[in-house]
């Protein structure tokens, strides 16, 4: 059985709240090689670019800034 080093089937407490509070991002939670973690948000609106640019920020609160600026909001 192969598995991801780093990438859990439970979301952490922080990934949940995301989620719910930007519904409308993919949002998961990683750990490298040294067991730093990563949060990535990907945007699943369609746009007329193209293929949406991954969100990666190394806590949640800087991730909720960022995705709060994506939507228009203050950040």
């Amino acid at each position: 059985m192969n598995t991801v080093e780093g990438y859990h089937l439970r979301p952490s407490a922080a990934v949940l709240t995301l989620r719910e509070e930007f519904p409308g991002f993919l949002i998961c939670e990683l750990r490298g090689g040294q067991g730093r973690p990563c949060l990535m948000a990907i945007d699943t609106r369609t746009t007329d670019g193209g293929r949406p640019e991954p969100v990666v920020c190394a806590g949640a609160e800087e991730l909720r800034k960022a995705l709060r600026a994506m939507e228009g909001g203050a950040a």
